[in-house]
């Protein structure tokens, strides 16, 4: 479930305040427990994308059992997709084009998913 916008300022003071009483380890925001963005990523990955994070944690967030049916995106420090394609003369071509925005328009759902359960820098 994605927090409020005024959940997620509240969210943002506490850490705030928890690192500046030297709490080393905040309570940290996990927004990956969704089931809209688990059917995201299973619809992106049926298309052939790559779904993934820059990095992951190496056990289950705190207060998730390890058998959690979202585990996989629970322990993603973000998440990125993306699609790769062989070198080739297409790249000259309207094709070249095409794929691109064929790509940026898979990702107009994980997009908005992220500006619901993050917000807009």
């Amino acid at each position: 479930m994605i927090p409020a916008a005024a959940d997620r300022f509240d969210l943002i003071e506490r850490m705030i305040t928890s690192l500046a009483q030297g709490d080393p380890f905040p309570e940290v925001p996990v927004f990956n427990d969704d089931p809209e963005l688990e059917a995201i990523v299973a619809t992106l990955r049926k298309h052939a994308y790559e779904v993934g994070a820059h990095d992951e944690l190496k056990t289950a967030p705190k207060g998730y059992p390890k058998d959690h049916p979202r585990i996989e995106l629970l322990r993603y420090k973000g998440i990125v997709m993306s699609k790769s394609w062989p070198v080739g003369a297409w790249l000259g071509t309207k094709k070249a084009k095409e794929r691109v925005v064929t790509c940026l328009e898979a990702a107009r759902p994980l997009n908005a998913w992220i500006e619901r359960a993050v917000g807009v820098a």
